[in-house]
């Protein structure tokens, strides 16, 4: 009979089965780590508990059920397959909660094209040229973040003291759950920037400008962003830096750092300017994906290239 766990750090509720009783392995929500408890079922009570706690006491109440599959409102789990199947949930929930920050950017952007006539520039700069913030700073509004949006000081570059105590305020939306909660300031989505993209040097273009299928150019790409503040090499989300087209190699979860992917087993998260979010997959060739990031190209490129990966 399956008993109802819940995770001591992240308060998930799972369905477990008594077979797994013992099992160690990580919470499908919040990855830490988590030991299934030895149950003893109390005579003439359908309340379980634990002969052993591993760290905080869970109490653990069971809900006698008759029909074959137990479905729990609020996203409950169903602790069925063991250890690997938990990762394989956890990373498929990961992945889930990736697409929906592309989604939501993708909005955003095509929202601003709305207001005003283009998608915004991928950098900000003074009337010297001077790089001064990214568009990141720019969606903030559209993202449901107006009181960080005015808190920063647009007419300081993102490296000013004022605007620099704002980088560690990172909206959720701008990184990728699958790299850890440990790096609050890095940013793991991108625009593709360069000659032949929606952001050219010469500016960027409008939703309107896309001559190929909508749904077949991409908008913005989830990307991998190691920090190292040692190193020095940190990469704030306030900073103005993307892909660039000449620049990157055209492949999902390559090895140089430069290319679309990073995080996910199997390939990467991305919105196309018609606002759809979709799963890119590592077996996309280097054609196709270029052909992916040109709106105006006019490759030609199979109508379901990307429903595949859906």
């Amino acid at each position: 009979m399956p008993l109802l766990f819940t995770c001591p750090h992240c308060q998930t509720q799972t369905l477990v089965e008594t077979q797994y009783a013992g099992q160690a392995g990580a919470c499908a929500a919040c990855g830490q780590p988590i030991t299934v408890p030895d149950f003893q079922e109390e005579t003439g009570s359908i309340a379980m508990e634990p002969r052993k706690s591993i760290g905080r006491p869970i109490r653990l109440i069971a809900t006698i059920c008759v029909a074959a599959v137990v479905v729990l409102a609020g996203g409950m789990l169903m602790f069925r397959y063991g250890v690997s199947g938990i990762a394989q949930i956890r990373a498929n929930s990961l992945r889930g909660a990736c697409r929906n920050n592309v989604r939501l950017i993708a909005a955003a952007l095509n929202a601003y094209a709305d207001d005003y006539g283009t998608y915004p520039t991928p950098m900000v700069t003074d009337s010297a040229g001077k790089p001064m913030y990214s568009w990141r700073v720019l969606l903030l509004p559209y993202l449901g973040h107006q009181s960080l949006y005015d808190q920063f000081n647009l007419a300081e570059p993102w490296s000013s003291e004022t605007n620099m105590a704002l980088a560690y305020s990172r909206p959720a939306e701008y990184g990728s759950p699958a790299v850890g909660s440990n790096v609050w300031s890095e940013p793991n989505y991108m625009l593709i920037t360069g000659p032949g993209t929606l952001f050219p040097a010469s500016g960027p273009l409008s939703p309107r400008d896309v001559i190929d299928r909508p749904d077949q150019t991409l908008l913005v790409v989830e990307v991998a962003r190691p920090a190292n503040p040692m190193a020095g090499n940190e990469l704030l989300w306030t900073q103005p830096a993307d892909l660039d087209v000449a620049k990157m190699v055209p492949a999902i979860n390559g090895k140089d750092g430069v290319e679309i992917g990073g995080n996910h087993e199997g390939g990467a998260t991305a919105a196309t300017s018609d606002g759809r979010d979709h799963f890119l997959s590592e077996s996309l060739s280097a054609g196709e994906i270029r052909g992916l990031i040109t709106p105006r190209g006019g490759e030609p490129l199979p109508d379901d290239l990307l429903d595949d990966w859906e």
